[in-house]
C-alpha cells in the first residue's frame, strides 16, 4: 500500500514539473530570443545584459533538465531519482543566489536607457524558491528513496 502511494506523489510532482517546465520554457526561449537582438547603448548596461542572458540560459537549461527528470521520475527509473534531487537542488540554489543578491538593492533602470526607475515586491520569488526545496525534501522521504532502489519493482 505504501508503495502505491509513493509512486502516486512521484507521478504527481513528474506531471506538474513537466507542465510548469514547458509552459515556462517556451516563455524563455522568448524572452531570450528578444534579449538577443537588444544593443545595449553604454558599457554598464552591456555588462548587465551579458549577465541577464546568463541567468536566462542558466534557466532554461534547468528547465530542459527539469524536463528530462520528470520523464525518469514518472517512469520510476533508478537513474531519475539522484538526477532529480541534483536538479532540483541547483534549482533553488541558483534561486537562493537570486535572492540573496536582491536584498538591500531597489532594482532600477536608467531612464537613459530606456527603462523605468521603480522598485516591485519580491516575495513570488520566495515562492518560486521553496518548491523546488519542497521537491527536494519530498523525494528525499525513506518510502519515495526506496522505490527508486534498483532491488524495488512495481
Amino acid at each position: 500500500m505504501q508503495n502505491n502511494k509513493s509512486v502516486l506523489v512521484v507521478r504527481i510532482i513528474a506531471i506538474v514539473t513537466a507542465a510548469i517546465a514547458l509552459y515556462s520554457l517556451a516563455g524563455l526561449l522568448k524572452v531570450i530570443w528578444l534579449e538577443s537582438s537588444y544593443t545595449p547603448q553604454s558599457d554598464s548596461m552591456s555588462k548587465i545584459f551579458v549577465l541577464n542572458l546568463v541567468w536566462y540560459i542558466w534557466f532554461a537549461l534547468l528547465l530542459v533538465l527539469k524536463i528530462v527528470s520528470a520523464y525518469g521520475l514518472f517512469r520510476i527509473r533508478p537513474w531519475s531519482w539522484k538526477f532529480a534531487i541534483a536538479v532540483f537542488s541547483a534549482d533553488f540554489l541558483s534561486r537562493l543566489y537570486g535572492i540573496m543578491s536582491m536584498l538591500g538593492e531597489a532594482p532600477t533602470l536608467n531612464q537613459s536607457e530606456g527603462g523605468i526607475i521603480g522598485s516591485f515586491n519580491i516575495w513570488p520569488i520566495y515562492i518560486q524558491a521553496i518548491i523546488p526545496l519542497i521537491v527536494v525534501i519530498i523525494l528525499l522521504q525513506k518510502p519515495i528513496k526506496k522505490l527508486f532502489s534498483k532491488n524495488e519493482r512495481i
